[in-house]
């Protein structure tokens, strides 16, 4: 049998990542590879006109895990895999790869969909009217990214867009995905770097509460706690307060505060809430379940 064929570990291009490395997490790796080995490899692919021969696609931590691990040089179907994708189609299994994970925040989740979108446009042109299929998408053959290779299989006409084919291949509802589509679109990448790794990043009231805040009021608030001011401080005042203009209603306000009051309750307090909010209201629970069965936002 022939060795396989070796690469260092510096020839490949990690950067622009969908979500950051949790350098926390990856020393967890890199001593469960010291101690084990690499149990699932990472996957890369050949950019022969890019900054380094190899462009990573899956396995940020793991090439984290093994850099820390003392392993500087990698061996073809032991530590790496390599994938004969382009680069959105590489970006869709880099997305893919997240939203299986159970630890994503939502935000990262959010971040995710969008770079899957995005990728998916790349791949099949822009959509028209929403979501509804480009003349690039009903002449292409849509299907299924094959990690081993990215070999894709037709689903056909089983699907219509963006969000049905999202939902096939993920597993997760259509209005999952515009949700989380807006949250992503709505938060500008200086402020989402401030998030990760908070109470915030995981908390999908309050993203969609800055989510829609005017740009000015977002770039305003990336500025302040890059300059010191306290995020929470930030996001309070932002949501719930005054901050020179009024991109939210008292109305939107009030909702924002009752789903973060909410979600911070453990699972007994919140319970009793809810007993209570359906004794009291009814109508409108009766009102809101039928929306979510149709898959409708309020």
């Amino acid at each position: 049998m022939a060795d396989p064929k070796s690469i260092a570990a510096g020839e490949i291009d990690a950067s622009d990542r969908i979500r950051p490395v949790d350098e926390g997490y990856a020393q967890a790796i890199g001593a469960s590879i010291a101690a084990r080995g690499l149990i699932n490899r990472i996957g890369i692919r050949q950019t022969p006109n890019g900054a380094k021969k190899w462009k990573l696609v899956t396995g940020a931590h793991r090439l984290r895990g093994l850099e820390i691990a003392g392993i500087a040089t990698l061996r073809e179907g032991i530590e790496y895999t390599v994938l004969k994708v382009d680069a959105a189609e590489a970006r869709m299994i880099e997305a893919e790869e997240n939203l299986a994970r159970n630890d994503l925040s939502k935000l990262e989740r959010a971040l995710s969909i969008l770079a899957y979108r995005q990728a998916w446009t790349r791949k099949f042109g822009p959509l028209n009217g929403g979501d509804r299929r480009s003349g690039a998408f009903q002449s292409a053959k849509l299907g299924t990214l094959n990690a081993g290779g990215g070999d894709f299989t037709a689903l056909g006409d089983r699907v219509g867009g963006f969000s049905a084919w999202t939902a096939e291949r993920l597993g997760l509802s259509e209005r999952t995905i515009k949700r989380l589509s807006a949250i992503a679109e709505g938060i500008r990448p200086e402020l989402a770097r401030l998030l990760f790794g908070t109470p915030y990043s995981d908390n999908q009231s309050v993203l969609e509460g800055l989510a829609r805040l005017s740009p000015q009021v977002k770039a305003n608030m990336a500025k302040a706690a890059a300059a010191g001011m306290d995020l929470d401080v930030l996001v309070d005042e932002a949501l719930y307060g005054r901050t020179g203009e009024a991109p939210l209603s008292i109305n939107d306000k009030r909702h924002y505060r009752a789903l973060d009051n909410l979600q911070r309750q453990d699972e007994a307090s919140r319970r009793r809430t809810l007993q209570e909010v359906i004794a009291r209201y009814p109508a409108d629970v009766a009102w809101a379940l039928a929306s979510l069965k149709r898959g409708e936002a309020a």
